[in-house]
């Protein structure tokens, strides 16, 4: 924005804080209609984390592919668009970002994890395509390529989750609910199965 639209927002507090005030105060407006609309049976949960992470990934994606046409003379408009982008991300949080706790509240934590850490180690690349993409700062059409980039990633990814996403609880939350012979057994019977052997090799 610095660049292309001369508007440096970090040197700016209210302007640096704005998308974020923006995507906190929806977090406590779409957090309550997503919980009510599943609790009401008005829709299935799974469908609710599919719509809501819709909202959360395509708004955004669509604010940055307008923000790609901006110019120094529309930095309002620009503002406008990339506050309406980060703030509606608040609507993923009832998507993707709560499904573990949907397919496996046991080990939610430990999916979380797993798989917030892939996406920070995707986003270390963020910056090399931008440093190959844009050689020139100053050139709106080379930003405009990274700006669909990301809005790519958008696309595909929340498809990903609209095609193959689900909540419904999955069998190996609760390892008393598998098949008696994927059972895990007690340390005492591995012992017993233990002793068990050598006596019949010896």
């Amino acid at each position: 924005m610095d660049s292309v639209l001369k508007l440096n927002v970090a040197s700016n507090a209210l302007l640096s804080a704005l998308p974020y005030f923006v995507m906190w105060l929806l977090c406590l407006i779409v957090s309550p209609i997503c919980d009510m609309l599943i609790n009401k049976n008005i829709m299935s949960t799974t469908v609710g984390r599919k719509l809501f992470n819709t909202i959360g990934q395509w708004i955004p994606m669509a604010c940055l592919i307008g923000m790609s046409y901006m110019t120094s003379e529309e930095s309002v408009a620009a503002i406008t668009l990339l506050t309406i982008g980060v703030g509606f991300n608040a609507a993923a949080f009832c998507g993707y970002l709560v499904n573990h706790m949907d397919l496996a509240p046991n080990f939610a934590g430990p999916m979380m994890s797993i798989s917030n850490g892939f996406g920070n180690l995707l986003s270390l690349f963020a910056p090399l395509v931008v440093g190959a993409v844009v050689v020139n700062e100053e050139k709106p059409s080379e930003w405009r390529i990274v700006f669909y980039i990301t809005a790519g990633v958008y696309l595909v990814c929340n498809a990903l989750f609209i095609i193959f996403g689900q909540a419904t609880i999955q069998p190996w939350n609760d390892p008393t609910n598998l098949p008696t012979n994927t059972k895990p057994q007690s340390i005492e019977r591995i012992g017993e199965d233990t002793e068990a052997t050598i006596t019949k090799s010896e």
